[in-house]
Parts: C-alpha cells; structure tokens; sequence
C-alpha cells in the first residue's frame, strides 16, 4: 500500500499541465493500482493467517477389533486395534455413543471459533484402529488432536475428569511431549472451571497406540466415569455435555495464546 500512496503522490504532481482527457486516463491506471494493491494485499493476510486444524477422535466404535497393531512405529508390542468401551450403570448407554454425542457437539463449537474440525468418525459403523486414527490426525496436518472417552472402574464411587497424555520418556512422542502437555493443563483447568467436577489429574502414558503414532500435540479427555450412577446420568444430560465442551474450547483457546 505504502507503492500505491507513493503512484498517488507522483500522479498529482504529474497533473499539473496535464490536458482534461489526460489527466483522466492516468487517474483511471491510479485507481486500478490502487484497487489491486488492495486485493493483494488481503491475500497476502489471509496467507498469514492460517486457519488452525484440530482432530477430533470419538472415543471406540459399535464393534470392538481385537486383532492386533504395533504400539508404536517399530514397535515389537502388539496392542488390541480397538476396544469395546464402557458401558453406564445407570444409562446402559455405551462409550462410543457418549463420544460421539459430545465430539459433534465441541466440532460446532469449535467450527463456530473459526477453527477447521476433522473428525476421525462420524457413525457408529465403522472400523477404524487406534493407530489409523492417530494417522488420520497427520494426514489432515492437524494442529491438535483431542480424543474423547469416558471412564469406568471398579469402583462405582470414583468420578471425575482426567486428561491422558504422552509421557516425557516416552519415545515415540518426544517431539510432541512439551506441547500435548501444555495442552492437558490449560483443557483440564477450563473444564474443572465450567463443569464444577472432581479433579482426576493429567496421567502421563506412554502405553496408548493413538499417542504413539500421532506427529501432532494430542491428548485423550476423560469426560468421567460411566461406573459411577450419578455421574453417568449426568454425562448424558445435554447441560453438562455443554459445560463439558465450553471447558474444552476454552482450554484449546488458551492453548493457542500461549504459543503465537
């Protein structure tokens, strides 16, 4: 822009003794200068501002493959592809139908953010393994990678939300370590904040095959437990599933602020 005030400058002291038909025709090339100086200009910022992409992963899937994959590239352990998930107490409601609920929901609030949402399922029906997830996650050259789950234990007393996340020494994840774990602080402290639920802390894993083969910062939401009877008819209430996504966003909002 800073060229075109310079053309601009330059035209008027050219105009000076200029005859009418002249001096139209230089204050036409001026105008259409300056309207392209703009168009390229605000391509220019688009090109700056890069559109950020988050990949969301529904937690399991109607039918559990229980063939085996490599924990990790290379990797000599095997680990089941998927498992069955968990299953409410109170609800009978399954794992893989609570994820899916609450993904589709954070993918409109976060579409509404501006942000690009992938996400790995958008049915029950499929088949996809940990690690085809995770690579769905680096086929889309996504910024983050959050998975959802719900937790379930032996003990039906036990409630609250954790986050998992790649453990320092973990090898496969060492170049994603740092900001994954930035990540499970700011996602954890935001949805502790909105939903008012117990604090089951960040646990650092390096046994999960959807971190070890992710190149992206990634993390996994335990929303809460399905074992515990009145948590589980709370995660199936719509008011709570919208606290819990408001948490989510507004960790991943944060996340964003600290790195640019």
């Amino acid at each position: 822009m800073k060229r075109i005030f310079a053309l601009c400058i330059l035209t008027l002291v050219l105009l000076q003794g200029c005859s009418i038909s002249h001096m139209n025709e230089i204050v036409k090339s001026v105008k259409w200068l300056y309207e392209h100086g703009q168009r390229d200009e605000q391509a220019q910022n688009s090109d700056d501002q890069k559109t950020d992409i988050i990949c969301i992963d529904p937690g399991h899937q109607r039918y559990a493959n229980y063939d085996l994959e490599a924990l990790g590239p290379g990797s000599h352990i095997q680990k089941p592809k998927v498992s069955k998930g968990a299953i409410g107490v109170s609800t009978a409601k399954e794992e893989y139908v609570l994820t899916l609920e609450v993904s589709l929901i954070l993918k409109n609030r976060l579409e509404a953010q501006g942000y690009q949402v992938v996400l790995t399922r958008q049915d029950h029906d499929i088949d996809l393994s940990n690690k085809e997830r995770a690579m769905i996650a680096n086929d889309a050259s996504a910024d983050l990678f959050i998975r959802i789950h719900a937790d379930q234990n032996i003990s039906n007393t036990l409630k609250g939300i954790s986050i998992l996340s790649p453990s320092k020494d973990n090898p496969y994840t060492e170049s994603i370590y740092q900001e994954s774990s930035q990540l499970a602080e700011l996602v954890l402290e935001a949805m502790l904040a909105k939903t008012g639920a117990h604090d089951m802390g960040i646990n650092y894993r390096d046994d999960i095959s959807g971190f070890n083969w992710s190149k992206v910062p990634v993390i996994l939401v335990e929303l809460g437990f399905m074992s515990n009877p009145e948590e589980d008819i709370k995660l199936s209430e719509k008011s709570y599933q919208d606290k819990l996504v408001e948490g989510m966003v507004e960790g991943i909002n944060n996340y964003f602020k600290k790195i640019k």
